[in-house]
């Protein structure tokens, strides 16, 4: 018994020895950072995972002439883009979907410093499908008209009298993009932020919305509720806590024109996607 006793111990030494020596410590950064080292990834795959045109193209060069000239035609050519071959090819695949509610989800993709992806994707079995994509060549969050021209595009791709239901996380918390969505005659279920202030009379100074949680069990569904201090409204809220992706608890919240009871709360869902480029036309060529 005590042989078998050391032999496991000695074991549990060596694992944690090989785990200490291998483990790598990254740069703490701020919420929402990212920091991906290209040294991480096989020497071989290095250049597909970061999306390293120069390295494409190297590759490309080096298996022949006729392959280097094709890959930077492929680069080059101003007619292979979404709309032409891309969207006719979603719009064929999603016609199936007539008559029936669809959850439309818009997100913003960072990619450099200066560079995002605003997105529209088709939520779709537990399964996120793009639909338009859009580059902003600024650091930071997207316009109000850059949202309402990705939602629209993306909406035209849908068969007609379908159910739109737009859902976006607390960057989309603008009560102007929800009354847009609305006036299209689509639903709405957009983040907001746990400080803004909520009350039930237009005619009252409004609370936190954190203030209305007593507790981490607590689920808040209130209908007919007016936001902020400029008291926009009646929208309907659903609010909950929950641990955030760094083991933070955190108040999420969400306003919708749907009625606040368990099954709306029940299809809250949020959905990325890397590149590392800095010319946006080749950043669409690889996207697509």
């Amino acid at each position: 018994y005590g042989d078998h006793r050391d032999l496991h111990l000695s074991i549990r030494r060596q694992r944690q020895m090989c785990i200490r020596d291998s483990v790598k410590t990254c740069t703490k950064l701020p919420p929402g950072g990212r920091h991906i080292d290209p040294d991480d990834y096989p020497e071989h795959k290095r250049g597909y995972a970061m999306r390293d045109i120069e390295f494409l193209q190297k590759t490309a060069d080096e298996l022949g002439p006729s392959i280097s000239a094709m890959a930077r035609r492929l680069l080059d050519n101003p007619k292979l883009n979404a709309e032409g071959l891309y969207q006719p090819i979603v719009r064929a695949a999603l016609s199936g979907l007539r008559r029936q509610r669809v959850h439309v989800l818009l997100d913003r993709v960072v990619l450099t410093e200066s560079q995002n992806v605003l997105v529209v994707s088709l939520g779709f079995r537990r399964r996120s499908i793009p639909l338009v994509w859009r580059i902003l060549e600024h650091g930071g969050s997207s316009k109000l008209s850059d949202q309402q021209s990705v939602l629209s595009a993306a909406v035209a791709l849908l068969p007609p009298e379908v159910r739109v239901l737009v859902q976006a996380d607390s960057e989309f918390r603008s009560q102007t993009l929800f009354q847009w969505v609305r006036d299209q005659g689509w639903d709405a279920i957009l983040g907001i932020r746990g400080s803004v202030l909520l009350s039930t009379d237009p005619a009252q100074v409004g609370q936190a919305l954190t203030s209305w949680l007593p507790d981490r069990e607590t689920v808040l569904y209130l209908n007919q509720v007016w936001l902020s201090e400029e008291r926009c409204g009646p929208v309907n809220v659903l609010a909950w806590w929950d641990k955030n992706d760094r083991g933070v608890l955190t108040c999420y919240a969400v306003m919708t024109n749907l009625p606040a009871t368990w099954q709306t709360y029940r299809t809250v869902s949020y959905t990325h996607l890397r590149a590392h480029e800095t010319d946006s036309y080749l950043v669409c060529r690889l996207l697509l």
